[in-house]
């Protein structure tokens, strides 16, 4: 029963029980009922001490060699060096159907360009003498008080195992109820609960200790109910974690069933990795990037001007959480394609584009829209610009100056469902990605799930509504639902 629910029966109780003179009866429900709620708690955390106890006798037993497996590299996009630019012609528009290939439905290196201020700037709250952490600009504290003593003596299993059952012996389960609290609070997912863990042991460890760092990560994460491992090459610690998600950029290692990427920890070229083939038993989570909801992070404002016409449009966005996005692994194109607006930005973007929009019919909006991105946006290629591929966050296309296919069509999908209420979807080609739109506007459309969507393709300079990019015309293309 929701606890909250049962504070409330008691609450009636109360009064019912004062009314009929039962105060001692009420008094023994009470005690009753906490002896009952801790008794519980002390039943679970013998459960879980016993689970520790046992996993770390099977650290302790030798591991074994795992082939370290290649990055995976990003789907090569030879994006051309500028936009093409579309060049009128008196053809009447035509529907010209898309070959479409649905994406699969859910189920459940530095850059040249850095965010312009110091995440660090903002003071560290404290509580109760637990050291305050500085989250990406959001003041906040996790309680964990580590044990006097424990210690990681080395690198080999009994010294791992060892440490392991040190950390099981501290008392980490605030740590653990603060890390899903500001998960929910925060709206950071999973990534963010690894992110908040290594933040905090970052701020804590010192950098000779990078190993007991390491152990600390997996460990908590696994009490977490995440999938991860330790992994060991040479004499260096490894984090590695398993991902609902496909990971790009990373070395991985097979097991089982499971690619496990290094995430964190000193790799040498060519050196196996050590490591143990069991789970942790109450580990059955995988890190999932994606996000409904844009995360919540103390807004650290930065102004775009963005020129369109004769006009400048000024939006907004958040530095912190660009700084957030920053972190995160190189991933399917649905995780980017499906995270929202910050608030910040959809403010600022209501605002700018207000007048612009202003008694225009939904058709009308759709094709300023379109222009408003192909020519206020400028375009360069993510190896021009960063020296790699690297796909944006719907915040990172309004904060960095340069964007290309991918990230024009997301950031166009989103502005299209904010001030259009038309349904949206990106359109990825081998080697483009534009969007389309449901409407009945006339030119080149797909048929998806029974429905028509028009092509609108912000990399196609001047193009109109309802016109693909010369050589994509038939072209088989991936689906991929907003």
């Amino acid at each position: 029963m929701n606890i909250r629910i049962l504070l409330i029966i008691i609450s009636l109780l109360t009064c019912s029980l004062h009314k009929a003179g039962a105060q001692g009866e009420f008094d023994k429900m009470i005690d009753s009922f906490f002896k009952g709620r801790q008794q519980l708690q002390e039943s679970f955390d013998a459960h879980v001490d016993s689970i520790n106890t046992e996993f770390a006798k099977y650290l302790a037993k030798s591991w074994e060699l795992f082939k370290v497996e290649a990055p995976l590299k990003l789907p090569p996009k030879p994006e051309p060096k500028v936009a093409p630019v579309y060049v009128p012609n008196t053809e009447p528009p035509t529907e010209t159907p898309v070959n479409a290939e649905p994406a699969q439905e859910d189920t459940t290196s530095s850059v040249a360009i850095e965010p312009k201020h110091d995440r660090q700037a903002a003071a560290p709250a404290e509580t109760d003498g637990a050291p305050g952490l500085n989250f990406f600009g959001t003041p906040l504290v996790l309680d964990y008080a580590k044990g006097k003593g424990a210690r990681l003596a080395g690198t080999d299993e009994r010294q791992v195992a060892d440490y392991w059952l040190q950390l099981s012996r501290t008392n980490y389960s605030p740590f653990i109820a603060g890390l899903n609290a500001k998960k929910a609070s925060l709206g950071v997912g999973a990534w963010g609960v690894y992110r908040l863990i290594y933040e905090w042991a970052d701020a804590n460890f010192l950098r000779q200790d990078e190993n007991e760092k390491t152990v600390f990560i997996v460990y908590m994460l696994n009490q977490a109910g995440y999938k991860a491992k330790i992994g060991r090459a040479k004499d260096a610690l490894l984090v590695m974690m398993a991902f609902r998600n496909t990971i790009y950029g990373k070395e991985y290692i097979r097991s089982g069933n499971e690619c496990y990427y290094i995430m964190y920890g000193k790799m040498l070229p060519g050196v196996p990795v050590a490591s143990y083939k069991l789970n942790y038993g109450p580990a059955t989570s995988f890190i999932d990037l994606r996000m409904r909801t844009p995360p919540k992070l103390g807004a650290s404002v930065q102004a775009i001007r963005r020129t369109y016409g004769k006009g400048t449009y000024i939006f907004q966005c958040n530095n912190n959480l660009v700084d957030y996005y920053n972190t995160f692994p190189q991933t399917d194109l649905e995780v980017y394609a499906g995270t929202p607006l910050s608030t910040v930005a959809i403010e600022s973007m209501n605002a700018a584009l207000a007048a612009g929009l202003k008694d225009k019919s939904a058709g009308e909006k759709l094709k300023f829209l379109l222009s408003f991105v192909q020519d206020g946006f400028g375009y360069k290629t993510d190896e021009e610009q960063f020296g790699y591929e690297k796909f944006f966050f719907p915040e990172e296309s309004l904060f960095y100056p340069y964007s290309d296919c991918e990230d024009r069509a997301i950031l166009f999908c989103r502005m299209v469902k904010m001030f259009c209420g038309l349904d949206t979807l990106l359109v990825e080609y081998p080697t483009h990605v534009a969007a389309a739109v449901k409407s009945a506007e006339p030119g080149d459309a797909i048929i998806y799930r029974n429905e028509r969507y028009i092509i609108c393709d912000p990399t196609y300079i001047g193009a109109p509504v309802g016109k693909t990019m010369t050589g994509f015309n038939n072209a088989t293309a991936k689906i991929i639902a907003l």
